[in-house]
């Protein structure tokens, strides 16, 4: 496998992020932080569903009632 790729595989053009392949042997860490052009760009559109046990353990976390939560 070759790790040159055409601008149209890229998902977002001049990202500093680059898809790589790895084996399984590679420890894989990414922070989403200001300053890099693709920033907030994965989770603009996102629709995301919460399950009761979500929302349970998430107000727990935050020290606030289910209703308070679900209002918030």
């Amino acid at each position: 496998m070759t790790d040159t790729y055409m601008a149209a595989d890229l998902p977002f053009s001049g990202s500093p992020v680059v898809p790589q392949m790895c084996d399984g042997s590679k420890m894989i860490q990414f922070r989403c932080r200001k300053g890099i052009s693709c920033w907030n760009a994965c989770c603009s559109n996102i629709d995301i569903s919460l399950t009761p046990y979500d929302i349970l353990r998430l107000k727990q976390q935050l020290g606030i009632t289910s209703g308070e939560f679900l209002l918030r």
